[in-house]
């Protein structure tokens, strides 16, 4: 393998740029990447919620939710 002084300097920062310009898309999309999910998030809208605050614990079929 050639020692980086040896390796054409345009390549080197082409591969440079398209890595940084990753990790940036990858840091401003770090909730939505597919492989990061931590399972599957359900919401709903009730109109008469019967006393239901945000963030309490809801059963449903028969296990206790968040």
């Amino acid at each position: 393998m050639k020692p980086f002084s040896e390796r054409n300097p345009f390549v080197l920062g082409v591969i440079g740029a398209i890595v940084l310009a990753a990790v940036v898309i990858g840091a401003l999309q770090f909730k939505s990447l597919p492989f990061l999910s931590r399972g599957t998030t359900y919401s709903a809208y009730f109109a008469d919620a019967g006393g239901l605050k945000t963030g309490a614990a809801v059963p449903g079929c028969g296990l206790q939710g968040r």
